[in-house]
């Protein structure tokens, strides 16, 4: 099933952006959006991107942005890198003036489009969230205006020059944030391969060994990668996955922690239990517990 279009609406009245979407359902691998709203009322967006990075810049704003159960304030100058199967939430204050940028761009899209800007996505690979002073955001807003005429028009032989745009927009973020990993490694396909099979099976699989496997290499030669990838063991992006789901569904279900722990493949409660609190110092109970006492909680 195709997932809806998910935009930023007003409680009970028609959508504010209509073209602000984190996924159409369109067949287009690149969508752009510009948004500008001075509602009264607080927004909010909730929604899982499985296949897609989204980058927003907030050139107006305040209030929050959730990434991964992390929260960030969203302020002028604010620009969010949202990774595929990561979820995104926004809370934005009442009567915030919200403007910004918008961009969508499909994970398949940056392994046709080639070498130059898988090196500039990946370089973004651990950074969800960073400023960009205000003396720095004109370069990236006219990028963003003439990477949108590009997209709109479509006209013969622009994928050259919306590529180029890309380029220049993601090198650009690139050099504006202080946590960027480019040039300390090459980006590793082999990565991004384990990746997306611990998103679709980290419920049945849990052992390395099979993962390195099924992408025809050794847990050794896999464990080289990840750590040069992002700092952490497979095992360990393999409990951060389950953790992370596990996280959600205490958040946004009511199911129970006995039923929660069986759909993520546990055979006994308490064996999720003890994963849980070894990985966060706090058992399912206590994350609820705590996520009961946070405002804007919507469970």
């Amino acid at each position: 099933m195709q997932p809806q279009p998910t935009t930023i609406r007003r409680p009970g009245t028609n959508p504010i952006f209509d073209q602000h979407y984190l996924y159409s359902g369109k067949s287009d691998p690149i969508q752009l959006s510009y948004f500008h709203n001075r509602s009264p009322l607080r927004l909010s967006l909730s929604s899982r991107v499985n296949d897609l990075f989204v980058i927003t810049r907030f050139v107006k704003g305040s209030g929050h942005c959730t990434v991964d159960l992390f929260p960030h304030p969203v302020q002028a100058g604010s620009l969010f890198i949202i990774h595929p199967h990561s979820d995104y939430s926004l809370d934005i204050d009442e009567e915030a003036d919200l403007e910004g940028w918008t961009v969508s761009i499909q994970k398949d899209y940056f392994r046709q489009a080639g070498s130059n800007l898988l090196e500039l996505i990946f370089g973004l690979r651990n950074i969800s969230h960073f400023p960009v002073p205000k003396d720095k955001g004109e370069k990236p807003d006219k990028l963003f205006y003439f990477l949108r005429t590009e997209l709109n028009t479509r006209s013969p032989g622009a994928d050259p020059v919306i590529n180029a745009y890309l380029t220049i927009l993601l090198s650009e973020f690139n050099q504006l944030s202080t946590n960027s990993s480019t040039g300390r490694n090459l980006h590793d396909p082999r990565y991004d391969d384990f990746l997306d099979l611990v998103n679709k099976d980290f419920r049945e699989i849990r052992d390395v060994e099979t993962y390195a496997a099924r992408i025809h290499i050794s847990s050794k030669q896999l464990s080289r990668i990840c750590k040069d990838a992002s700092g952490r063991t497979p095992g360990q992006l393999l409990d951060r996955r389950i953790h992370m789901e596990a996280s959600r569904l205490l958040q946004y279900t009511n199911r129970s922690v006995k039923e929660i722990s069986y759909e993520l493949g546990f055979g006994e409660p308490s064996y999720f239990i003890k994963f849980y609190r070894r990985i966060s110092n706090q058992t399912p109970h206590q994350y609820r517990q705590y996520l009961n006492l946070q405002p804007y909680n919507h469970n």
